[in-house]
């Protein structure tokens, strides 16, 4: 084979490859199930949450932008929770704009999923198409 062609099967691969990865890992919501927030009177809907599952380590500020920019907002999602799927009781809360990453879950009798503790959990405000860190 000469150099010319095998240059040109490299290329061809190398552009395959990276057509193929560029395709990205699923979205923390790609099978999300929106459920309503009923009022105490269980008929008036004050919102709607979603809990979702992923590995603590696919859990990153870009997928956290995501979710809150390209899936909540749009679709009027007022609570989510990411549950780690390789830590007990930890995961990522977002409420109205602030997202809680790392924290501490704790799951009530009816089986929903809140913050029990954000003690050492990284704090992001959603402004403006992104999620700015708060210190």
């Amino acid at each position: 084979m000469s150099k010319k062609l095998k240059g040109l099967a490299l290329v061809t691969v190398l552009l395959m490859a990276l057509l193929l990865c560029s395709c990205g890992a699923p979205k923390l919501y790609e099978n999300a199930k929106p459920q309503h927030i009923y009022a105490a009177d269980g008929e008036t809907v004050l919102g709607t949450y979603v809990v979702l599952e992923a590995k603590s380590n696919q859990v990153k500020v870009k997928n956290l932008t995501s979710l809150y920019f390209d899936y909540m907002v749009p679709n009027k999602i007022t609570y989510a929770v990411v549950v780690y799927t390789d830590k007990d009781m930890q995961g990522t809360v977002v409420l109205s704009n602030l997202v809680y990453k790392d924290c501490t879950l704790i799951k009530t009798d009816d089986g929903q999923y809140g913050p029990k503790s954000v003690d050492g959990a990284k704090t992001y405000l959603a402004e403006d198409g992104k999620l700015v860190e708060q210190k």
